[in-house]
């Protein structure tokens, strides 16, 4: 199908359940809330531009262009460009703003979908007990270890006052000096540090990756939101 239009939506469906679609989409800052979070709302892409980039990853792009083609969308699920028009009409639902939390990733959340103890700055024994197994108990800034004396805690990358999510993915192992000396500035070498996945969307990326694919997928995934609307 030809693409005979130049601006629209862009949609990843991951999922439907329960009467809900899951989903990623392009957006646009709005405004930040008392928390610190950012509140974004879907904004038109270039058609051009994402039809390209889902050549260039190998993706399959569905043109979504009539009720039909909506429907059985739904069924196959994946990338989807759809004119504004036709968004407004029969999607309207799929445009809503959310309050987000921001992932390693760079990919903003809904909060909605995010777990309660995400959205909470304190962090559970468990979890704290599972972040200091994986950095082997020892301060990932400075070197110093547990064993030596100092005392550990868990420090978000992303700051929790900037956004941050409170979760294995955003967390890791600073001693007190370290921790403080950092304060909420976002050290991103930290997440490499742990072991951690960061600065793109890998599910954006359907072939081999290479230096060109991943500068292309960091590009890609700024902006984007994972969501959810009912199916209406």
């Amino acid at each position: 199908m030809s693409l005979d239009f130049e601006s629209g939506y862009f949609f990843d469906l991951k999922m439907v359940c329960g009467g809900y679609a899951y989903y990623v989409t392009h957006t646009s800052y709005k405004t930040f809330t008392s928390t610190g979070r950012e509140v974004r709302y879907p904004a038109p892409v270039n058609v051009r531009n994402f039809s390209e980039a889902a050549h260039f990853f190998g993706q399959h792009l569905h043109i979504i262009q009539a009720e039909e083609d909506y429907h059985n969308w739904l069924y196959k699920k994946g990338w989807a460009i759809v004119p504004e028009n036709m968004v407004k009409s029969i999607m309207p639902q799929w445009l809503k703003s959310a309050e987000c939390v921001k992932a390693a990733t760079q990919i903003y959340t809904d909060v909605e979908i995010v777990s309660p103890s995400a959205l909470k700055h304190y962090t559970g024994r468990m979890r704290k007990r599972h972040v200091f197994e994986r950095d082997k108990n020892t301060c990932l800034a400075c070197g110093a270890a547990e064993e030596d004396g100092v005392k550990l805690t868990m420090h978000h990358v992303r700051p929790f006052s900037r956004g941050g999510e409170t979760t294995t993915h955003n967390l890791v192992t600073l001693c007190e000096s370290c921790n403080e000396r950092l304060g909420t500035e976002e050290v991103t070498e930290l997440y490499e540090k742990a072991g951690l996945h960061f600065s793109y969307d890998h599910s954006i990326i359907a072939g081999r990756l290479t230096r060109k694919v991943r500068n292309k997928a960091i590009e890609l995934s700024d902006n984007l939101m994972q969501t959810r609307c009912e199916i209406w």
